[in-house]
């Protein structure tokens, strides 16, 4: 699964944005 390893990366990437927003 190609999508699964970027789009992982992605979703932590921009969960670790978001908690340095809060």
């Amino acid at each position: 699964r190609p999508g699964y390893r970027p789009q992982t990366l992605e979703f932590r990437a921009e969960h670790l944005q978001g908690s340095f927003s809060d």
